[in-house]
């Protein structure tokens, strides 16, 4: 759950409240002898974020692309 605050195509700024959910799968490796991370991932999120005069929701795709040090 997140506070937004959005302008774009309103008179005036916006407040609302929105959340998202979302799940990703995908494969890692450890390499240069175990120390270095890399994970790739996909998957898909919800969204839902309304403020007065606007909003969106639906699902959308996600991409994880993550490097890091293993240990």
């Amino acid at each position: 759950v997140v506070a937004i605050r959005a302008q774009d195509d309103l008179a005036d700024a916006e407040s609302g409240v929105g959340w998202s959910a979302g799940a990703t799968a995908g494969y890692g490796w450890l390499l240069a002898d175990d120390a270095l991370l890399l994970r790739f991932g996909a998957g898909a999120q919800y969204w839902a974020f309304e403020t007065d005069h606007a909003g969106l929701s639906g699902v959308y795709p996600d991409v994880d692309i993550i490097v890091g040090y293993g240990f």
